[in-house]
């Protein structure tokens, strides 16, 4: 027998449940997670795009030198920008990321002869976590340019980092607390076995006529219960046939001894039943001495 036989049925289905559960709660929990991660991340290139049109729209109304790169209401170490020439020369940037690039030369050249904007995560010296980078080319007055805008992923970094630990801790409650009400209701549904159970030990032969108290309503311990009542109906009722036949037997086996003790005599007069009459006679006492 294994462990988990010997586990009580309340024990087996609770842990089934809390285990299902268990699953249940943990693939929610990787959704909302991956979900969370994802609509962050949407976020920052939504304000990436944002700050990259003002930024474009500046280069091409005061030209590459006047554009203003610094950031106005978030912290230069959150976001940060260049301007770079189609051949890949930086021709402004924020002070955070002064000396050092957001793209290489070949990126920046790439993404000026594909016209497009492009993202790509950097590791930046003095930028906590990996920075996201939008490069957009843009064309002005005096040739094309690709404006770089940047942004720390540390905060979606933090944002996720406590929303996994929120969805731990909620998920252990929650399975707990769904594990004590697992618990309760199958204790309570099993409450009707366990009092039949106790009544049946209860019944002995001194007590034949007891029976189970029956369930209401029409459930399986109902169902169970009065085919308990049955069973134990039909073996009284053999019971009974059985003592019937005994008792007759007796009296038949009182009689022949009866007679046998007033003639004095073998009860069985003919010769050739003689063997027969002795099984019978010895049959006889046997059940008459039980």
């Amino acid at each position: 027998m294994t462990r988990w036989a010997r586990l009580p049925i309340k024990g087996r289905l609770t842990a089934a449940f809390a285990a299902s559960m268990a699953v249940v709660i943990g693939g929610l929990s990787v959704f909302v997670y991956l979900r969370t991660g994802t609509d962050l991340l949407n976020t920052i290139e939504a304000g990436l795009s944002s700050r990259a049109e003002l930024l474009a729209s500046d280069l091409q109304h005061r030209g590459p030198a006047l554009a203003n790169v610094k950031p106005t209401l978030i912290e230069s170490d959150e976001v940060f920008a260049q301007i770079a020439g189609a051949s890949g020369r930086i021709v402004q940037s924020s002070s955070i990321i002064s000396r050092q690039r957001l793209l290489s030369a070949t990126a920046v050249r790439a993404v000026s002869r594909a016209g497009k904007a492009e993202y790509a995560d950097r590791r930046l010296i003095g930028i906590d976590n990996q920075a996201r980078v939008l490069a957009v080319p843009v064309t002005a007055a005096r040739g094309r340019f690709v404006v770089m805008v940047g942004a720390s992923l540390q905060d979606r970094e933090d944002a996720l980092v406590a929303l996994a630990a929120t969805l731990a801790i909620a998920g252990t409650i929650a399975i707990c607390l769904i594990s004590l009400g697992a618990w309760l209701a199958v204790a309570g549904a099993l409450r009707p076995v366990e009092s039949m159970r106790r009544q049946a030990a209860a019944i002995s032969a001194w007590d034949p006529g007891r029976r189970l108290s029956a369930c209401p309503g029409k459930d399986e311990l109902a169902l169970l219960g009065g085919t308990l009542n049955q069973m134990l109906d039909r073996i009284e009722d053999s019971v009974d046939r059985e003592r019937r036949l005994v008792d007759r037997a007796a009296t038949n086996c009182e009689r022949l001894s009866r007679s046998s003790a007033s003639s004095r005599t073998w009860p069985c007069r003919d010769p050739r039943r003689l063997p027969s009459c002795r099984r019978r006679w010895e049959a006889c006492r046997r059940r008459t001495s039980t």
